[in-house]
C-alpha cells in the first residue's frame, strides 16, 4: 500500500507546483515587455488610474503583436478600435501598434486566396480596417489611402450571407459571424466620408449585404445586441429609433 501511495503524492505534489508556475506566468511576454497575470490577490489602487489602464492596454498590445505576430480581437485588435477615440484624454495612440496593422494587411494580401477564408484571417481582416477607420476619425481626421485599401479587402472576403467566415469560438470575441459583421459595420460606418465616395460595384453590393444581414439576423445573444447598437451609431439604416429604444 504504502508503494502506491507514494507516486500519488509525488504526482500531487508535482501537479501543485505546476499550477503554482501556471499562476505566476505573466499574461502576456514578449521578452522585453512583461504583462502580469491578474491575481485575485494583487493589490488596488486607491483611485481610478487612465494612465494605468492605458499603460496596461498599450503593452498588452505590444506584447502580443511581438510575441503572436498576428491582430487579435482582445488585444491588438481592441486596442487599434477603442483607443484612437480617447485621443483628446489620453494623447496620441501608440503608433506602432498602427504600423503593425499595416505590415499584417500586407501579409494577409498576400496570402493564397483559399487560405483567407480560414482560421482568424477574416477577423484579422475586419478589425485592422476597423482600427485604421478608428485611427482617421479620431486621429488624423482624413480618410487614408491605407484605410481604404484595408475596407476594400476587407469587403473581398465577405461572404455570400453578408458575413465573414468566423471560428465561432472564444467568446466574446471571435464568438460568431455575428460579431464580425458588426465590427464590419462599424469600420465601414466609421472611416471619415467613405461610405459618399465608395463606388466600386464589389463594394456597393457588400455594404447592401451586410446592412440586409445586420436587419435580417436576429442578435444571437445580449452581447450581439450590444454590438448592433453600437453598429448603428455609425452605420445608417441598421436601426430606427424604436430598435435603440428596445435594445
Amino acid at each position: 500500500m504504502k508503494t502506491q501511495i507514494l507516486p500519488l503524492c509525488l504526482l500531487a505534489c508535482a501537479s501543485l507546483a505546476t499550477a503554482q508556475d501556471e499562476s505566476q506566468k505573466p499574461q502576456y511576454d514578449d521578452g522585453s515587455i512583461v504583462v502580469p497575470a491578474a491575481r485575485a490577490d494583487e493589490s488596488i489602487l486607491p483611485a481610478f488610474s487612465s494612465a494605468a489602464a492605458e499603460h496596461h492596454l498599450r503593452d498588452g498590445a505590444l506584447a502580443w503583436s511581438e510575441s503572436k505576430s498576428c491582430i487579435s480581437c482582445h488585444t491588438n485588435g481592441a486596442y487599434l478600435t477603442m483607443r484612437p477615440a480617447l485621443t483628446p484624454w489620453l494623447g496620441r495612440p501608440e503608433n506602432r501598434l498602427r504600423e503593425f496593422a499595416l505590415a499584417e494587411l500586407a501579409k494577409l494580401k498576400n496570402t493564397d486566396p483559399d487560405m483567407l477564408q480560414k482560421g482568424t484571417r477574416p477577423a484579422q481582416a475586419i478589425y485592422i480596417a476597423a482600427g485604421l477607420a478608428e485611427w482617421d476619425r479620431h486621429v488624423t481626421k482624413t480618410l487614408s489611402p491605407e484605410t481604404r485599401e484595408a475596407l476594400e479587402f476587407m469587403f473581398s472576403l465577405q461572404q455570400d450571407t453578408g458575413s465573414w467566415a468566423s471560428l465561432d469560438c472564444w467568446p466574446p470575441y471571435e464568438s460568431d459571424a455575428y460579431h464580425l459583421a458588426t465590427v464590419a459595420a462599424m469600420a465601414a460606418g466609421t472611416a471619415p466620408d467613405w461610405l459618399e465616395s465608395a463606388r466600386s460595384e464589389r463594394v456597393a453590393a457588400g455594404l447592401e449585404k451586410l446592412k440586409r444581414y445586420l436587419t435580417s439576423t436576429e442578435p444571437p445573444h445580449d452581447y450581439g445586441r450590444t454590438l448592433l447598437l453600437w453598429a448603428s451609431c455609425r452605420f445608417p439604416g441598421l436601426l430606427d429609433e424604436a430598435g435603440k429604444a428596445s435594445i
